[in-house]
């Protein structure tokens, strides 16, 4: 990242979350699950092979709070959040100052022409 998108997220991204975030459930693997803010931006839908047949990968960057009272301290691969009632497992974690950007997906197979929302964690 640049020094201007470092200081940006120090010092923009907060204020821009308390008044532009979403409303999330952030749930650690195998830990309890929190409610926090998040700045939530959708990716690109991509077709994905399964071992069952194949299927949709849904991408989208979420930018969360590196702070223990309003945000997540430690984001790591496989927690998961949920997003109106839609569950996104997080691939890759980048921290930046006061932000985490989680690269978060969801799996979408196809059966028999029409979609099924079986979420897979790979």
């Amino acid at each position: 990242m640049s020094q201007f998108d470092d200081i940006f997220e120090d010092q923009a991204g907060p204020a821009l979350m308390e008044h532009l975030g979403d409303a999330i459930t952030y749930t650690p693997a195998g830990g309890s699950a929190v409610s926090i803010t998040c700045l939530w931006r959708s990716q690109e839908e991509t077709t994905a092979f399964a071992d069952d047949g194949s299927g949709k990968q849904h991408e989208a960057i979420a930018s969360i709070n590196n702070d223990a009272s309003t945000g997540v301290v430690a984001p790591a691969i496989g927690d998961s959040i949920t997003k109106s009632s839609v569950t996104w497992f997080v691939r890759e974690v980048q921290t930046s100052g006061a932000l985490h950007r989680l690269r978060v997906a969801r799996y979408v197979q196809i059966q028999r022409g029409r979609e099924s929302m079986n979420v897979r964690r790979e």
